[in-house]
């Protein structure tokens, strides 16, 4: 039974997103330096390219989301994780604990949920997203990218990179590391 849920969601989020089983995009050297200062750190995927929105930065939302529909990589998650997330009458205060690294390496104890936000189903960062927000200075339009890795006995992590900044006159991009 396990194995078909997994089965079956994958199918629904390759679906949604065009994506294969994984990405083959190699870890950037920031995620390197990020894992190896964890214990047995493996297995980088890619999930997604975020431009943050108001609702991301909002301190009332309280929550970063990942549209399902946008991953790029959709076999991050565990058998376990999945089940958890996906339950045929899905529990919105039900969630997979995760670390979450910061764009300043620091690390946050967040939880992942599955929520549907209008008519798309999204996987949210939230209980300590805005300690995240506290840190950083993430503007609207910020453009950050999260990868996840495993650590310790398996431990799901989060990294988020340094963030690329639209500039509002040129039309250019930056990155910054505060």
């Amino acid at each position: 039974m396990l194995a078909e849920l997994s089965k079956k969601v994958l199918v629904e989020k390759e679906s949604a997103s065009g994506t294969e089983k994984s990405s083959t995009t190699a870890p950037p050297k920031w995620l390197m330096k990020v894992m190896m200062k964890e214990k047995n750190a493996h297995d980088p995927k890619l999930i997604i390219k975020k431009r943050l929105h108001a609702s991301d930065l909002s301190k009332v939302q309280s929550r970063l989301s990942m549209p399902i529909n946008q991953l790029l990589s959709s076999d991050f998650l565990t058998d376990e994780e999945t089940t958890i997330l996906h339950e045929p009458a899905p529990d919105p205060q039900k969630g997979v604990s995760v670390v979450l690294v910061d764009p300043l390496s620091k690390r946050h104890e967040v939880e992942i949920r599955r929520w549907k936000i209008g008519a798309c189903w999204s996987y949210v960062v939230v209980g300590g997203w805005n300690n995240v927000i506290d840190r950083n200075k993430f503007e609207v339009d910020d453009v950050t990218v999260i990868w996840s890795f495993r650590y310790g006995g398996g431990k799901l992590c989060l990294a988020l990179s340094p963030l690329v900044r639209e500039s509002k006159h040129s039309g250019q991009s930056s990155s910054r590391r505060s």
